[in-house]
């Protein structure tokens, strides 16, 4: 999920899909996002003659483009980890399809409504993923400085010019109960393999390159070769 949530604010969740390409819908974006900081009418105008300027088909034809390089993007950082990409790839479009339907009439909103991953100075403005449970304080000592300040699983959406959240979005916090007792989980098993490497070397007298009993055996028996002879 935090792979998806900031493609799908890059590439379905945007002011205006353009024709040209999904790239093209990119960079639209910024400029109605520039345009809205400079005047908040200027955006609605800009947008509102973007929308005008082509067809309900080819708009459509638009939102299916960005779906597309949406999928292949997904693909290319999950592809390796898939067992069956293709069925991943049909599953998620259909998904996003649904994503987009949704999204549309945000489109011809007279007030501009953005969608984003990017960190707030306040996390608890997002709202966890209750699956992972309640946030604790774990001792530092035991697991140190966690690896990640918070996991994006779905963008927020809010309208800048109300200062007016629609939608929170989904962070994973890394002191949620189940991050930790997995991160513990790691550790312990961690631990125990390391005794047992520690353990093997020790039987060897330290050495790891120490043949066992059966290899010396072995070696013995089969002795030089051509009798010992050159």
């Amino acid at each position: 999920m935090s792979t998806l949530s900031p493609l799908i604010s890059d590439n379905i969740l945007i002011p205006c899909y353009y024709p040209e390409s999904a790239a093209a819908s990119r960079v639209m974006k910024e400029i109605l996002e520039q345009q809205f900081n400079v005047e908040p009418r200027r955006e609605n105008m800009m947008r509102s003659l973007m929308l005008s300027a082509y067809t309900t088909n080819e708009m459509d034809a638009a939102s299916e483009r960005a779906v597309a390089a949406m999928l292949d993007e997904v693909l290319c950082h999950l592809g390796p980890i898939l067992a069956d990409s293709d069925a991943f790839r049909a599953d998620l479009g259909r998904l996003m399809q649904k994503f987009v339907d949704v999204w549309k009439p945000a489109l011809f909103s007279k007030k501009l409504i953005l969608a984003t991953t990017e960190e707030d100075d306040q996390i608890s403005g997002w709202e966890k993923m209750e699956e992972f449970g309640n946030t604790t304080e774990p001792c530092k000592t035991s697991l140190g400085r966690p690896k990640f300040r918070m996991l994006n699983l779905f963008p927020r959406i809010y309208v800048p010019e109300l200062d007016y959240v629609v939608h929170k979005g989904i962070v994973l916090l890394p002191w949620q109960e189940t991050v930790l007792a997995a991160e513990r989980e790691y550790w312990d098993w961690a631990t125990r393999d390391a005794k047992k490497n520690r353990w093997g070397r020790d039987a060897n007298g330290g050495n790891t390159n120490t043949l066992s009993r059966r290899e010396r055996r072995l070696s013995v028996s089969r002795g030089p070769r051509n009798g010992g002879m050159e």
